[in-house]
């Protein structure tokens, strides 16, 4: 144990404190000495109430010193609270924009998706403009070639007609003259009938042709 000599309100004083606790206590009867220094000329006569009015005084900045605490104390929890919602909804943003990103990545996809589907549209279309094209021109030989038959057709139905019309006007004849007759009139039949049988068959063809082609 040590001892600490205190000068408070201008009386000594000897205050046994543990070794090491020299410094504090002399501290602690310094603060006292200041506060009874406070009351000035409006001491009281009996020291033990001066000490008494001391002790309410520093027991009053205790006070005041303890509710200060215990408000920067709550303040600081509320700070702490905020800091966690901040916290709190800080993740949420984070979670909410590894989401959007997400969606954003999906969004280009599909919008790549659809441009090449897009391209893929587009090319058939060409194509089948382009096979449309053809159909017609080929529609349109089909249709001169019908009409090059007609006009075949109606000629070769008037050179028979004619044909025809002769040899109903012909005398009767017999024997070896009504046969070379005969013959002359199928041989000149004959070109016809073979130029008008091949224009069918290419007809035919080309018929054929756009069939498959469809």
């Amino acid at each position: 144990m040590s001892e600490v000599r205190l000068s408070i309100g201008g009386r000594n004083y000897t205050i046994a404190c543990a070794d090491g606790q020299e410094d504090h206590v002399a501290g602690l009867g310094a603060l006292v000495d200041s506060k009874l220094a406070e009351f000035g000329p409006n001491r009281a006569p009996q020291e033990a109430q001066n000490l008494l009015f001391a002790a309410l005084l520093i027991a009053e900045d205790l006070h005041q010193a303890r509710s200060t605490a215990t408000a920067q104390q709550a303040e600081l929890a509320a700070a702490v609270r905020e800091r966690n919602v901040a916290m709190g909804q800080h993740d949420q943003h984070k979670a909410r924009i590894s989401e959007l990103e997400v969606e954003l990545s999906n969004l280009q996809s599909a919008q790549q998706a659809s441009a090449r589907e897009s391209d893929d549209i587009k090319a058939e279309l060409t194509r089948l403009r382009t096979e449309l094209v053809d159909a017609e021109q080929v529609e349109a030989e089909l249709r001169s070639g019908l009409a090059g038959l007609v006009e075949e057709r109606d000629a070769l139905q008037l050179e028979l007609d004619e044909a025809l019309a002769r040899e109903a006007a012909m005398p009767a004849a017999e024997g070896p003259f009504a046969r070379v007759a005969t013959a002359d009139h199928e041989a000149g039949l004959a070109p016809a009938l073979e130029r008008f049988a091949e224009l069918l068959e290419n007809c035919a063809d080309k018929l054929e042709g756009k069939v498959q082609t469809s």
